[in-house]
């Protein structure tokens, strides 16, 4: 599954900042209001606020990738969501999480993954490239020494 730039580095700023249970729930198929969304948990409110500060300053240092956004829950923050478009960020503290249980919600059938396997995918699909780059340049050696005979 190949995720939109914009939904991968959101998961890894969530994963600096040692988000718990960072998934990515593929909705496309779905008829959402959004075609991803990502949840991720905090410890507690305090760390749901740090978390939530921290996304929201690199929105905003990446105005030109992620362009407009709303954010509503911060007051109470045990449930802060942003509404990116076509992508919800959604980081909950865990007993919030637990009771919406919006993963199962959003759970149709292998839709949901978790940040450990995007990044496997992200380096499995650079090693395939990666292999078929090798493989045209060996082709391309060939062939020029085949030239030159």
């Amino acid at each position: 599954m190949k995720f939109p730039d914009k939904v991968i580095d959101i998961c890894k700023l969530l994963n600096e900042k040692d988000a718990k249970d960072i998934v990515v729930c593929n909705t496309t198929k779905m008829k959402n209001v959004a075609e991803y969304f990502i949840l991720a948990t905090g410890d507690d409110i305090p760390k749901v606020k740090e978390l939530s500060d921290f996304i929201e300053q690199k929105i905003q240092e990446n105005n030109d990738e992620f362009g407009d956004y709303f954010r509503e829950g911060y007051a109470q923050s045990s449930w802060v969501v942003f509404d990116l478009d076509n992508l919800f960020v959604h980081i909950f503290t865990k007993d919030e999480r637990e009771h919406y249980s919006l993963q199962k919600l959003l759970n149709e059938g292998g839709n949901v993954f978790t940040l450990k396997r995007i990044i496997s995918d992200i380096e499995n699909r650079k090693k395939r490239e990666q292999k078929q780059i090798n493989k045209t340049k060996t082709v391309k050696r060939i062939k020029t020494k085949e030239d030159k005979k």
